[in-house]
């Protein structure tokens, strides 16, 4: 999922018709540009308590 973007805004912002989920076990940043894609932080992810849900 990107965040943001420098320079202007990609046009033509569309509504879902449901909801998007997945399962993740790590959070990784990346900066991106002219073709690169820089690794700059690596989370992983754990339960730290029972499930919510």
């Amino acid at each position: 999922m990107t965040l943001a973007y420098e320079g202007p805004a990609i046009a033509g912002i569309r509504k879902l018709e449901s909801a998007i989920g997945w399962t993740v076990d790590e959070f990784l940043l990346i900066r991106s540009g002219h073709g690169r894609h820089d690794l700059l932080g690596r989370w992983p992810l754990f339960v730290r308590q029972g499930s919510l849900f």
